[in-house]
């Protein structure tokens, strides 16, 4: 063995766990890969398993593809999984592999337990059917709700602690289920691996009313791109089951860093767990970046407003020490009485004008509403196609909706609002998009919701101008 006095007490113990997880004898060996990978244990040990899989010989034309099987064969024996356990994968058709396989029970059956309960029967299944042996290794899945491995995942208060989401997705009428789970799922460097660096959250798809539960977890907790992607895949692509994908949010919105599926290899798997979670790490310090930015900017933004107040309200403490010393003249010299009578009646005067002109616009703004209800179209009703629902957020807390047609004008919208008194010179109406769109600025109110492609459900709000 090489001499490693010179090592770290920490150094030193890496180097002996990288020669017993790769079973070499060679302390250089594992002192080199080591320095090399800057002494990150995982990344030295795929090194080894990686170079040792391309050294494993240099075959001839004609036994190409024998040579290609041992490597891989060897690959996988060296991470630490018996060959014995890897399914052989056969290069028939679907009709072929269907009419010799039997298809086992998922390993979720559909029920209206809740999802702790249904994630612990899952678990207790997958136990069942994989661990064969007393040292076999099982990943550590979440058995809380999809919204709470969100909250673990991406909400912890200090960022460094926060972690990719992995969502492992089974389902039993693949042919690569078993082979997956075994080979790769099990294998006790991506186990490792993958308990320290995400949340593994699994669902078995098998039924398809779990997997419509599960569609609605994810547009529950605002996944709706990872919705999407997985509909059609879900259903048209079943053998390629299963599924593990990573997934990382970004302020409001979540996105699909990598996603591995039931024909990936073992170390196609391991590299692109290592990369997917670079590549988080580096997307979180560009947020954090961010989030620092943007904090400055609101300090200088409520300064300059701390710094506004102090300027206001200095004027109007001047001001009403003005008004006090020409009230306190006024008393000196005798006319206080004669001076709160003028004030007085002046201020009459002042309240009868403005509730007279109050009135006048209340009555004419009475006679428009009037004429606008009888110009305003019927409301279609719902079972309509071409109808759209908006939804009103009024600025009261309180909420309305009404359908339209799509022939009609987006003024007929405004119209509509105008007879609640929400008028556009005393409002203003935003969409639902982010960022949200000014509606009298950002489209022709004379054109009709179907030339401005209005969705067929959307929310307005209504922001008061005073």
């Amino acid at each position: 063995m090489a001499n490693v006095d010179f090592l770290t007490s920490e150094e030193k113990e890496k180097v002996q766990q990288f020669m017993e997880i790769t079973d070499t004898k060679c302390a250089e060996t594992a002192h080199q890969l080591l320095s090399d990978s800057n002494w990150r244990l995982e990344r030295a040990i795929e090194t080894f398993f990686l170079v040792s899989s391309i050294n494993a010989g240099e075959p001839g034309a004609s036994d190409q593809s024998n040579s290609e099987n041992n490597r891989n064969v060897e690959f996988v024996e060296n991470i630490g999984i018996n060959h014995d356990d890897v399914q052989e994968i056969s290069a028939g058709n679907d009709s072929d592999w269907n009419a010799s396989h039997a298809i086992r029970e998922p390993l979720m059956t559909f029920s209206d337990q809740p999802v702790p309960e249904q994630l612990n029967n899952f678990i207790s299944n997958f136990h069942e059917r994989y661990s064969t042996t007393p040292d076999a290794t099982m990943p550590t899945f979440y058995t809380d709700t999809l919204q709470n491995a969100i909250d673990i995942a991406f909400g912890h208060e200090n960022e460094n602690l926060c972690r990719p989401l992995a969502l492992f997705l089974n389902n039993e009428n693949s042919r690569h289920t078993e082979n997956f789970i075994k080979s790769i799922l099990c294998n006790p460097l991506i186990c490792e691996f993958l308990r320290e660096k995400f949340i593994l959250f699994p669902w078995d798809t098998t039924d398809e009313l779990n997997m419509e539960r599960l569609f609605q977890m994810m547009i529950d907790t605002r996944m709706r791109a990872v919705c999407d992607h997985f509909v059609d895949f879900a259903r048209s692509q079943v053998d390629h089951f299963p599924v593990l994908v990573i997934v990382n949010r970004k302020r409001y919105s979540f996105e699909i860093i990598n996603k591995f599926d039931g024909r990936n290899e073992v170390n196609e798997v391991f590299e692109g767990l290592h990369e997917a979670f670079d590549q988080f790490k580096d997307e979180q310090l560009i947020e954090i970046s961010k989030e620092i930015q943007r904090k400055k900017e609101r300090e200088i933004f409520d300064q300059q407003r701390a710094d506004y107040d102090a300027s206001l309200q200095a004027d109007m403490e001047k001001k009403k020490r003005k008004v006090e010393e020409k009230e306190m003249e006024e008393k000196e010299s005798g006319t206080n009485k004669n001076v709160k009578e003028r004030r007085d009646k002046v201020q009459r005067k002042i309240e009868e004008g403005n509730k007279k002109k109050e009135e006048e616009e209340k009555e004419k703004e009475d006679q428009q509403i009037k004429i606008l209800i009888s110009k305003l179209p019927k409301e279609p009703e719902a079972s309509d196609p071409t109808c759209v629902t908006v939804q009103f957020r009024f600025p009261d807390g309180t909420q309305g909706s009404r359908r339209f047609l799509q022939t009609d004008k987006i003024q007929t919208m405004l119209d509509y609002l105008t007879t609640k008194r929400y008028s556009p010179e005393q409002c203003r109406f935003f969409n639902s998009e982010f960022p949200r769109k000014d509606i009298m600025k950002c489209y022709d109110c004379n054109k009709s919701f179907g030339d401005v492609n209005w969705p067929k459900r959307e929310t307005v709000w209504i922001v008061s101008n005073c």
